[in-house]
């Protein structure tokens, strides 16, 4: 059953929500499918905005460089543990 087919059971007859009848006749449209980060941000939100896209881009960029200095690190740890048996 249609969302339509139970509003009009309900008793809609197919003009504006509300007490007034002032809303709006169409029901709100399925939205994209959004990552994890954006999923709550509700109704309305531009999930193209340059500004978040640089934001996600920035932290991205930042994770991936703790990342990489981890990684030297544990190398450098190995390096120096290697030497000391080695005396």
């Amino acid at each position: 059953m249609s969302y339509w087919n139970m509003s009009h059971i309900a008793g809609w007859g197919g003009a504006g929500l509300g007490a007034s009848e002032q809303g709006i006749v169409d029901p709100i449209k399925a939205a994209e499918v959004r990552s994890r980060s954006d999923m709550y941000k509700g109704i309305g939100t531009d999930n193209n905005d340059p500004f978040e896209a640089f934001r996600k881009n920035q932290s991205g960029n930042f994770i991936q460089k703790l990342k990489e200095r981890d990684e030297m690190l544990q190398k450098m740890k190995r390096g120096s543990s290697r030497k000391s048996e080695s005396k």
